[in-house]
C-alpha cells in the first residue's frame, strides 16, 4: 500500500514557523539584557556610591549631635566661624571646598574611592587615590594617594555636596553628580558644568527649574540624566525634569530664603 505524500514538503509549515520565531526571540531575550546590563553598570555603580556616601552622611551625624559636617560644632575639620579647628587643616564651614567635606568624614567613608563615579571619564585617572591620609585626624603622611594632597582634592571627587542639607529635612538634596549648572534644554549639550571650587545657589523655584545636567566639555557623566543623593538616604536616578522637582519640593517645603541669607530649603552645592 503507498503512503500519501505531503505537498510542498521543501516549505515549512505553519507550526515550524512558530517554533522558528519562538526560539529567535527567546536567544534575543537572553542577549540583550547582557548587552543592556553592560550599558547601565557604572550608573548602578555610581548609585551605590551615592547611597555609601549618604550612609557616612547619616553615620557621622549619630556622632556629632544629628549635624552633618557643615553644621557640626566643634569638629576638629570643619568649624563654625565662631569656633577653632585643632586638625591639620582645618577650615571654616563658610570656607569649605567640596572635598574638605569628604575628608572630614574619613572614618565614615573609610576609602575615598567611593567619591569617584566610573562613568566620570575625565577624572578617571584619579582612581589612584586610595587614602584620607595626613588630614583631619587620618592617621599616615599625605602622599599622591591621598584625597587630601594638592594634586587630587576636589579633582578626585565626582559629586557636589550640598551645604544647607540637614538630616531634619529629608527632602533635602544631599548630594548630586557634579555635572550640573542652569541650562535651556536645547543648550544643555554643550554647556559645560559650573566651575569646580565655586558654590552653584540655588535660592527660588525659577533658578531651579533651569537647573539641567550638561554635557559640555569635561562635563559629561550619564548623558542627559544624573543621580540625586537626599538627606534622607535614598538615592535617585533622575532626569533634568527630576532633579528640578527635587530642588522645588524642597524649597516649598522649608523655605527658599533669599539670595543673601538663603533658607532651609535652597541648595547651595560645593562644586567639586
Amino acid at each position: 500500500m503507498k503512503l500519501p505524500t505531503c505537498p510542498n514538503t521543501g516549505a515549512f509549515t505553519l507550526i515550524e514557523l512558530l517554533v522558528v520565531l519562538v526560539t529567535l526571540g527567546l536567544l534575543a531575550s537572553m542577549l540583550l539584557p547582557s548587552r543592556g546590563g553592560s550599558r547601565k553598570h557604572p550608573r548602578i555603580k555610581c548609585v551605590n556610591n551615592q547611597k555609601q556616601i549618604g550612609t557616612a552622611f547619616r553615620v557621622f551625624a549619630t556622632d556629632n549631635g544629628d549635624k552633618f559636617p557643615l553644621q557640626a560644632t566643634n569638629h576638629p575639620y570643619l568649624y563654625q566661624p565662631s569656633e577653632i579647628g585643632t586638625a591639620p587643616g582645618a577650615t571654616p564651614t563658610t570656607t569649605a571646598f567640596a572635598w574638605q567635606v569628604f575628608q572630614a568624614m574619613w572614618n565614615e567613608l573609610q576609602s575615598p574611592k567611593v567619591l569617584l563615579c566610573p562613568s566620570d571619564r575625565f577624572r578617571a585617572t584619579y582612581n589612584r587615590v586610595t587614602d584620607f591620609a595626613a588630614l583631619a585626624r587620618a592617621p599616615g603622611l599625605s602622599s599622591t594617594a591621598s584625597l587630601g594632597h594638592p594634586g587630587n582634592q576636589n579633582r578626585a571627587i565626582s559629586y557636589a555636596p550640598q551645604a544647607l542639607a540637614e538630616e531634619i529635612n529629608p527632602l533635602a538634596v544631599l548630594n548630586v553628580d557634579r555635572n550640573i549648572n542652569f541650562s535651556s534644554a536645547s543648550n544643555a549639550p554643550t554647556t559645560t558644568a559650573w566651575p569646580g571650587g565655586s558654590r552653584f545657589v540655588i535660592t527660588d523655584e525659577p533658578a531651579a527649574n533651569s537647573v539641567r545636567w550638561v554635557m559640555g566639555s569635561g562635563s559629561m557623566l550619564h548623558d542627559s540624566q544624573g543621580n540625586v543623593a537626599f538627606a534622607d538616604g535614598s538615592v535617585q536616578q533622575a532626569t533634568a525634569t527630576t532633579l528640578q522637582t527635587s530642588l522645588v519640593n524642597a524649597g516649598k517645603s522649608y523655605g527658599w530664603g533669599t539670595p543673601s541669607s538663603p533658607g532651609p530649603g535652597a541648595a547651595v552645592f560645593l562644586m567639586p
